[in-house]
């Protein structure tokens, strides 16, 4: 489908007659191609045309998120929006893919949607169905040693791409798979980076959501937990096709209160959100507890140098602990939960990617 051609002038009410500078960066938008509305831009010009999205959204199509930022500030959910407007729209010239810029054709077709508002009998075009369907794979790897010194720090795909993608999937003519790799941790945290990421890759490439696949080993299964959290429960709303949790690491603060005696009950907590398959992975050997003087109180408390414990997630529907299967075991006459650790995530690992190269195989 072509572009939708730009404009010579405004039309609606909603677009005519602001404030002398208002109206001209609203009509320099119009004209020129330099003079588009980008991330970062502020200012009223950029608050009209959150207004356009937010009732083109309300009253017409309910698909384009809700815009949370503030008044005349082009930020995150205000580029979401975007996105979501022009991918369902397909504005964009091919063979380039949809952007994130409010530009001569974007504001012209939002000017005939707010005329179609304003009752004077303009049908705005139907949204273009998309041709292609986008698959996005995210692995939040655990940090130091093999991986990364570094907390949050993206790494390359390729090793991830090479382990799911089988010879069928590559067969497929109309899928695409954007694969994405960072190193975890909580400072600096990537869960809004990735987000933002995953919702990129589907909304700026003009495709259809495909099957979006979650997995985190130690560090970077705390971080999915919360990237699940934020992509299935958060607008704009990405369906999960599976969520993998490879030995994740946690912490006192979030486990159930209290621990029993012998440390026996201990569930992490997790918000609901809904995915195909959720599947925790983990050891349990070295969990424990501890008299925290500072908490006044028994806090959980493993027996790996940073204290860490593994164990079942709340709302996940498989939890399968590698220890009670004999299946991660202590070696020698000690237990060297570093190496237990490290073992659990690698078998985690290889059980998550499998399933995710069969999903995407028969997708």
């Amino acid at each position: 489908m072509p572009a939708p051609a730009a404009k010579a002038r405004f039309e609606s009410r909603h677009f005519t007659g602001h404030p002398a500078a208002t109206q001209s960066k609203l009509d320099a938008c119009l004209a020129s191609d330099p003079a588009h509305l980008v991330p970062n831009s502020r200012g009223p010009a950029v608050e009209v045309v959150q207004s356009a999205l937010a009732k083109v959204a309300a009253q017409i199509d309910p698909r384009i998120p809700v815009i949370r930022d503030p008044a005349g500030e082009f930020k995150g959910s205000t580029r979401d929006a975007v996105l979501a407007y022009k991918t369902l729209r397909d504005i964009r010239i091919p063979p380039r893919q949809v952007d994130d810029i409010v530009g001569r054709r974007t504001i012209s077709l939002l000017d005939t949607e707010m005329l179609a508002l304003e009752g004077k009998g303009v049908t705005p075009p139907a949204p273009a169905p998309p041709s292609t369907v986008k698959d996005v794979v995210v692995q939040i790897l655990g940090f130091g040693g093999r991986n990364s010194s570094h907390q949050g720090e993206q790494q390359g795909g390729n090793l991830l791409r090479q382990d799911i993608m089988s010879d069928a999937y590559r067969a497929k003519k109309n899928r695409s798979l954007e694969t994405i790799v960072f190193t975890g941790g909580q400072s600096p945290n990537p869960v809004a980076r990735i987000a933002s990421m995953v919702r990129g890759a589907i909304m700026g490439s003009g495709s259809a959501v495909g099957l979006v696949c979650l997995t985190g080993e130690s560090a970077g299964g705390k971080n999915v937990v919360e990237l699940a959290n934020l992509l299935a429960n958060f607008p704009p709303v990405i369906p999960l096709a599976y969520v993998g949790l490879s030995d994740a690491a946690f912490f006192d603060a979030d486990a159930i209160f209290p621990p029993n005696a012998d440390g026996s009950n201990l569930e992490i907590r997790a918000p609901f959100f809904a995915a195909g398959e959720t599947v925790n992975i983990f050891q349990s050997a070295g969990n424990g507890t501890e008299i925290s003087f500072r908490l006044a109180r028994r806090i959980w408390s493993g027996r790996m140098p940073n204290k860490e414990v593994h164990g079942k997630v709340r709302n996940f529907r498989q939890n399968r602990d590698l220890t009670a299967e004999g299946l991660a075991v202590a070696r020698g006459d000690r237990t060297d939960f570093e190496s237990l650790h490290a073992s659990a995530a690698s078998l985690a690992n290889e059980v998550h990617k499998a399933r995710i190269r069969a999903l995407l195989a028969t997708a």
